[in-house]
């Protein structure tokens, strides 16, 4: 579904820089045959932006969310009760 979408931008790419190194050029140009290829470095990809994001995500949750805790899922205990 993306593909068409996907070797349009890369032939655009490839057309409108002028000093691309001819290697570059030929990983643009070869967008549509190896689709599975571009597939799995995609998910490699948003695989580790992913993790580095949810991680960011987390450390904020909890520093903003952190204040009413109970008990049982780690909060501050009570004090004991005077005797």
């Amino acid at each position: 579904m993306i593909a068409p979408l996907q070797q349009r931008l890369a032939g655009e790419f490839v057309r409108t820089t002028r000093d691309l190194p001819p290697e570059v050029r030929a990983l643009f140009e070869s967008v549509g045959s190896s689709s599975s290829l571009w597939s799995v470095f995609g998910f490699v990809v948003f695989l580790c932006v992913g993790a580095i994001f949810s991680t960011l995500g987390g450390v904020l949750g909890a520093a903003f969310f952190r204040n009413d805790v109970p008990p049982a899922l780690g909060g501050p205990t009570p004090p004991p009760p005077l005797p």
